[in-house]
Order: structure tokens, then sequence, then C-alpha cells
């Protein structure tokens, strides 16, 4: 670990204090060298963090409430790189969108967090056209000022009628529903008629999640590139959907060593951005009813059934 040293300042030296700073100016070249270097850097860490939350089931848990609880936009490798380096985020932005709630970035709360976003399109040796990733910073709420923060409205506690509400008012298939499902189930997805059947007359918070599960599996449908552990991938989202909107779920994920046993890093982040962007389709779809009051979600929700 190198110890960092300060400048003792003194009577013979004390004008260095209001010599300007030297800049380093970078070259075109090295500049983007220095940017590819932290990209490079930051899908590293992405990869060494995706393998490490498959491994049990505390952190294959760890990401998935991680991903419930901040911006269901981020995605799945933004979301490993605010594991690795803030486990505990809760809310997240930049320095301008924090400035903008009419606060600001405490200083001595720590560094930014570094993000992957898209960047400028540029035109490639071929003639295609190409698109540009830069590294962002953004900062946890946990290091801002809180005392200037403007007010916001306490997250609403959702009954179980509003719950299935979301469910249904805006599913990725038709609904439909039974008085009897094979094997005593609650809800079953069916991938020819591209349905899901629910079973009447169940508890209402076994039919949330149920049904919760059974529309991640319609969401997860992709025909041919249906995730390769679609079960697995669908409990995952439904339990970053339910987390969300405070349902408790109490799934287990201790086979997750076992579902990515035989899978590269690459496969393994194909898998995990997968149930993410099924998460971000299903909880878009939900706020539409939970969340009226967020514009983002009304203008950009889900579109009826597919």
């Amino acid at each position: 670990m190198t110890t960092q040293t300060s400048t003792t300042y003194t009577a013979e030296n004390i004008e260095d204090i209001f010599e300007p700073q030297q800049e380093v100016q970078l070259s075109p070249a090295e500049f983007a060298a220095q940017k590819k270097e932290q990209r490079e850097s930051l899908y590293a860490l992405a990869d060494e963090t995706a393998m490490d939350v498959i491994q049990h089931h505390d952190s294959m848990l760890e990401f998935l409430s991680l991903q419930a609880r901040i911006n269901r936009n981020y995605t799945a490798t933004n979301a490993l790189l605010v594991l690795a380096q803030s486990p505990h985020a809760t809310q997240l932005g930049d320095a301008e969108y924090w400035n903008g709630q009419g606060t600001y970035i405490t200083s001595g709360k720590g560094s930014g967090i570094a993000i992957l976003k898209g960047g400028d399109s540029y035109l490639r040796d071929d003639g295609s056209v190409g698109k540009g990733i830069d590294v962002k910073q953004v900062f946890d709420i946990s290091q801002v000022n809180i005392k200037k923060l403007k007010p916001t409205t306490p997250k609403p506690q959702y009954t179980d009628v509003d719950m299935l509400k979301s469910l249904g008012s805006n599913p990725i298939v038709p609904i439909s529903f039974t008085d009897q499902l094979p094997d005593n189930s609650i809800a079953m997805y069916d991938s020819e008629s591209k349905s899901v059947f629910v079973c009447k007359g169940a508890h209402p918070k076994d039919t949330i999640i149920a049904l919760t599960t059974e529309l991640a599996k319609a969401t997860l449908d992709k025909g041919e590139k249906t995730p390769a552990n679609s079960d697995f991938s669908a409990h995952c989202v439904a339990y970053m959907a339910c987390e969300r909107y405070g349902v408790e779920m109490g799934v287990a994920f201790d086979d997750a060593p076992n579902i990515f046993a035989d899978m590269d890093v690459r496969q393994v982040r194909s898998e995990l951005s997968q149930i993410s962007e099924a998460f971000k389709d299903m909880s878009m779809r939900m706020a539409r009813t939970l969340e009226p009051q967020n514009r983002d979600v009304q203008n950009r929700g889900g579109n009826g059934s597919r």
C-alpha cells in the first residue's frame, strides 16, 4: 500500500500555495489510450464480479437485490460494477443529477462509482458506424448532503390488490383463469399459446409470486435465444420484481454454481444481461400501475401483449 505524504508549507515556500497547478496535456493518441485502459479495467472488474456472483447463494442474492433497488435502466454490466465498488448503494446519480435534487457531493465520503455509458458515434475504417463507450462517475445518496436534498415522497406500501393489478393491467402475454392446473400449480406459462394460466382460489400472496414467476418466463421467452436455464432465470427476474415492490418471495439460489458451472465469463455475462433486461421490461410494465407519477415509466413502459 502506497502512503501519500502531504507537502509542508514554510515561510520559504508558502507562495507555492498560490502557484497555478500544471495540467498534464495529453496528445489525442495518449488520451485515447488512457480511456481505453479505463474501459478495459472496468470490463475486467465486471467479469471478475460476475464470476464471484455465481459462486453461491448470498452473492447472487446480493447482486439481484442491488439491481432491484437501483435505477432499472442500469445494465447488468453496470450493476456488477456498482456491486464491486459500492454494494450497499440505494440511489445513484451523477453530480448533475444530485445538483438538480438541490444537493451536492460531500467531500470525504468516498470517490465516485465508475460505470460505462454510451458515447458518441464514430465511423469505422470499413465505413460502418460504431458507438463509443465512455466512463462515467455516479454517486450514491449516502455520498451527498442529505440536509440539502429536496423533499421526496415516502416509498408507498403496496397491497396485494395493487400488485395483482400491476401484473394484470399490462402483461406481456394474455392471462387466463382456470379451475385447475397440472401438479397443483397456481400459475403456468404455456410457451405454445404464449399465455399464462392462473388457478382460481389461491391465496393472493401466493398468486402474486406464482404469476410474477410465470410472467417472467414469458418475458424471457425469446425462442431460440431463450436463456439456457430459463426456470432459474425466471426466478431471478421474479425475485427482483417482488423485491422492488416489497413482496417477500423467499426464493433460494443455492443451485447457482451448478447452473453456471460449464459457462465461461462471456456466457455468464450474457445470462445475467438477459435476466437484467427481462427485469427491466417486467418492472416497467408493473410500474405503469404502481408508479403513475413517474413520467419516464408512463412514456416508455410496455405496450400491451405481444
